[in-house]
C-alpha cells in the first residue's frame, strides 16, 4: 500500500470511527439521560408475567443476587406466601421464597416488553410483598423512560382523535405534570412517582399506544413547562365550563400559573358530539336520601334525613366552595374538596333548586316535619313517598296515598300507635281534632317525618376546572392555534408572562 492510500485509508477509518461515535453512543446516551418514572400499575394477589420482546433478568435486591438468568422467553408466576414472594417459572416452583422486591430487568437496549395479567408495558418491573396491614395485594411498579410512558398517557388522557396541536399540548402538560412528581417524590423516598388512574394520570402500557400519539410525544421530546426556571405542576381537567379556575378556591394554594382564564372554546364538546355535551352543559337530579348518604361516607357526620341544601359561599367564577346539608339531626358544613363527592356531580360549577315548587334556586327547604295544630293548612291530594324515623334511629319507607292520613299529636309529634292525649287527623279535608283516639296498634313511639324530596343540579364543566381545559386546548386547536400558544394560555394566567416558557431537555437547561 503507498503513502497516499496509507493516509486515504486511515482517513477513512477516522471518519467511519467519529460516525460511529456520534450515532451509536449519542443515541445511547440520549436514552439514559431521559429521566425514569415509577408507576404503581396494579395491586393484584397473582402476578402472571410474560416476556413479549426483549431478554430480561430476575433479580432478588435484597440479597442483590441472580433469581433467574437473562432469558428472552417463558413465563413467572408470583404469588404471595404470608409476607414474602413465591415465584414460579414456568410452571415450576423454585426452591425459596424470597423477601423482596423483586426486580424484572431488561438487558436489551432497543424494546423490553412485559405482559403483566395480560397486559403489556414497556421497560421494568419491580414487585414488592404488601408493606402494611392494610395492603392485601403484590405491589406492581412499572419503571421506564418518561417518554415510553407518556406513550402510553396522552391519547387516554385527550382521546384518540383529538386534533394533533391539542395532543402536543397534552404531550408537554403530560411530560411537566410527571417530571414535577417524579422530582418531588424522589426527595420523599417513596415507592413509586405516580399512580397509574386519574388519580395521577391515566396510563395503561401499550393499550394506550397509537401511531398518531406516538408521534406527538416524539415532535415534543423533552419539553415541559417551565415557570421562574423549575418545572410546574401541570395540572389539567376534562372541561372548565367556560372560565378555569385559580387554585386557590380549590387546593387552598395559590400559585402564578394556575390562575383563572376565560375558556370559550370549551364549548367545542358540544359542538364535537351529542355524546359529549355533558362534558359542558349538564344537568343531574339527586334525592335527599342520596344526599344523606353520600353526606356521611364523606364528612362521617350524620344530618339525619335531609331537608334542605343550600350553597353558601362561591368562588369568584361560580364554583361551589361551601354547601350546607341541613337535616332533621342539624347542619353538615360541607367544604370545597368535598362538595363534588357529596352531591355526586361532574364539577362544582352549579346551581340548586328543589323539585318542590315552594323552593327558590341555591336554597332548598324541603322540611315536613309536623307542625302543632294551628300551623298545619292544606288539602293534600296525590300521591306522596315520606321517610319516618324513629327514636331508635330505624327508618321506614310509606307511600301516603289520596285517602290517607297524618296523626299528629297535640306535642307536635307523629305517633304510632294507641294516644294517651289530645290527637289531630290531616285528611283530605284538613285538619280535624280527633280526641284520646286509638290508631293501629303498635308500641307508642315517636317519629319525625322527612319527605323523600330530590335536588336538581344544573352546572358547566367536568373536573375541578384548574389548568388547562382538554375541550378548550381541542377547541382552540381547531381555531388554529399551535400547541405553545395553547400551553401559554392556559398556564401564564392569560397573559404575557415572561416567567413562563416551553423550555427542552426535560427542563434540564
Amino acid at each position: 500500500m503507498g503513502k497516499a492510500q496509507r493516509k486515504e485509508w486511515l482517513y477513512g477509518l477516522v471518519i467511519l470511527l467519529s460516525l460511529c461515535f456520534i450515532i451509536m453512543p449519542l443515541s445511547l446516551a440520549e436514552a439514559e439521560d431521559i429521566p425514569k418514572v415509577r408507576v404503581l400499575i396494579s395491586q393484584p394477589v397473582t402476578a402472571e408475567i410474560k416476556i413479549s420482546s426483549g431478554t430480561y433478568q430476575l433479580i432478588d435486591e435484597q440479597t442483590g443476587l441472580t433469581i433467574n438468568d437473562s432469558t428472552d422467553s417463558g413465563s413467572w408466576r408470583i404469588t404471595l406466601a404470608g409476607h414474602s414472594l413465591r415465584i414460579e417459572k414456568d410452571g415450576q416452583a423454585l426452591a425459596r421464597t424470597y423477601q423482596g422486591p423483586i426486580y424484572l430487568h431488561g438487558m436489551d437496549r432497543q424494546e423490553n416488553i412485559l405482559e403483566i395479567n395480560g397486559k403489556k408495558y414497556r421497560g421494568n418491573l419491580r414487585i414488592y410483598a404488601p408493606i402494611s396491614q392494610e395492603q392485601s395485594g403484590l405491589i406492581i411498579i412499572n419503571e421506564l423512560d418518561l417518554e415510553s410512558y407518556l406513550y402510553g398517557v396522552v391519547g387516554l388522557e385527550m382521546g384518540f382523535s383529538a386534533p394533533t396541536e391539542a395532543l402536543r399540548a397534552q404531550a408537554v402538560v403530560s411530560r411537566s405534570y410527571a417530571l414535577y412528581h417524579l422530582r418531588i417524590r424522589q426527595q420523599s423516598n417513596t415507592l413509586f412517582d405516580l399512580r397509574a388512574d386519574t388519580s395521577s394520570q391515566v396510563y395503561r402500557g401499550l393499550e394506550g399506544e397509537r401511531p398518531n400519539i406516538l408521534q406527538v410525544v416524539d415532535d415534543t421530546k423533552g419539553q415541559v413547562i417551565n415557570y421562574d426556571g423549575r418545572v410546574i405542576e401541570a395540572v389539567f381537567h376534562s372541561n372548565a365550563g367556560g372560565k378555569t379556575e385559580s387554585s386557590q378556591y380549590v387546593w387552598n394554594e395559590g400559585r402564578p400559573y394556575l390562575l383563572s382564564v376565560a375558556t370559550p372554546e370549551d364549548s367545542y364538546a358540544e359542538e364535537f358530539s351529542t355524546a359529549t355535551t355533558a362534558a359542558y352543559r349538564w344537568r343531574k337530579t339527586i334525592t335527599a336520601q342520596e344526599i344523606a348518604d353520600r353526606t356521611r361516607a364523606v364528612t362521617g357526620r350524620d344530618p339525619g334525613i335531609v331537608t334542605d341544601l343550600r350553597i353558601v359561599e362561591t368562588s369568584p367564577t361560580g364554583r361551589v366552595t361551601n354547601l350546607e346539608v341541613i337535616g332533621t339531626k342539624g347542619k353538615v358544613s360541607v367544604g370545597r374538596l368535598q362538595v363534588r363527592a357529596v352531591v355526586d356531580s361532574p364539577s362544582t360549577l352549579f346551581t340548586l333548586e328543589s323539585t318542590n315548587p315552594s323552593n327558590t334556586s341555591n336554597s332548598a327547604n324541603t322540611s315536613n316535619t309536623a307542625k302543632s295544630p294551628n300551623q298545619v293548612t292544606g288539602n293534600p291530594t296525590g300521591n306522596s313517598i315520606i321517610n319516618v324515623i324513629s327514636a331508635s334511629e330505624s327508618t321506614q319507607t310509606y307511600t301516603i296515598r289520596d285517602a290517607a292520613f297524618y296523626i299528629i299529636g297535640a306535642d307536635n309529634m307523629i305517633r304510632q300507635g294507641t294516644a294517651n292525649q289530645e290527637l289531630y287527623v290531616l285528611g283530605r279535608e284538613g285538619l280535624t281534632k280527633a280526641g284520646n283516639t286509638s290508631t293501629s296498634p303498635g308500641t307508642g313511639s315517636q317519629h319525625t317525618v322527612g319527605t323523600s324530596q330530590s335536588f336538581v343540579l344544573t352546572g358547566f364543566g367536568f373536573g375541578h376546572g384548574v389548568g388547562m381545559s382538554q375541550w378548550g386546548a381541542m377547541g382552540m386547536s381547531q381555531k388554529g392555534k399551535t400547541y405553545q400558544e395553547i400551553v401559554k394560555h392556559y398556564y401564564s394566567g392569560g397573559r404575557q408572562d415572561s416567567r413562563l416558557q416551553i423550555v427542552g431537555d426535560w427542563g434540564t437547561r
